[in-house]
């Protein structure tokens, strides 16, 4: 489904900058700017209101901006900024468009139903939350609706297996995947290494303890001192 025709009041903005931004937030008016091919950009104001307005309605695509001085520019939106502390728009970028050329941009892809694989003990993951097509900028969808109650466990559905209107050419890999049904396996504890008897009650990391092996380095050497110390004495004896 096209988007909707959407209309924004904008009001032409003299002034640029941080500080004359930061004043047009304060009496409602988000600072905006319009990129035209070929052509000097222009700044504007939109009423916050209106913004809020407009975009409770879904995305966003192309707008037609009604200015102050009685013109009309057909706009496709770029990049919204957001202050997400204060879960408000700050600034929007918009690119001049004709509504006869064909134009490249993304649209949202949103799931409906709940995947069979689920019950299967799978889990649904979206792998392609947006998909990059081009078409006439009238012919834009709304969104792309994926159906996903048929998804199996260890199956997909690809990008060419989404229902795209007729009017738009989707630009992603036919074979990319959007969503698919998969078990999240827990990641494998690791084992000791082969040939080393691990003691019971030993800490994780630390050094193993050899089972039937000698004593340590330390102990070996303590048992060797004693040895001399023995032959010593038994000398002693003899001169004696």
């Amino acid at each position: 489904m096209a988007k909707k025709s959407l209309i924004l009041n904008v009001q032409e903005r003299a002034e640029t900058g941080t500080g004359a931004s930061r004043r047009s937030r304060k009496k409602g008016l988000i600072p905006a700017v319009v990129y035209s091919p070929g052509g000097a950009s222009k700044c504007f104001s939109i009423p916050e209101l209106e913004w809020v307005n407009m975009a409770k309605k879904g995305d966003i695509h192309i707008v037609a901006l009604n200015t102050s001085a009685g013109t009309s520019i057909n706009a496709l939106v770029k990049e919204i900024q957001h202050d997400y502390l204060k879960g408000v728009t700050i600034h929007v970028d918009f690119q001049e468009v004709r509504m006869d050329e064909e134009i490249e941009t993304s649209v949202t892809v949103h799931s409906k139903g709940i995947a069979i694989g689920i019950s299967q003990g799978g889990v649904l993951e979206q792998l392609l939350h947006e998909i990059d097509v081009s078409c006439l900028p009238g012919d834009i969808p709304e969104s792309i609706e994926v159906d996903v109650t048929g998804i199996e466990l260890d199956k997909g559905i690809l990008v060419k297996d989404l229902l795209i209107p007729e009017k738009v050419k989707v630009l992603n890999q036919p074979n990319a995947v959007v969503f698919h049904v998969i078990i999240l396996r827990a990641e494998a504890e690791p084992t000791p290494a082969e040939g080393v008897v691990v003691a019971e009650g030993a800490v994780a990391g630390a050094e193993p303890e050899l089972v039937g092996g000698k004593g340590s380095k330390e102990e070996e050497d303590v048992e060797e001192e004693k040895g001399k110390e023995k032959e010593k004495g038994k000398d002693k004896e003899k001169k004696k």
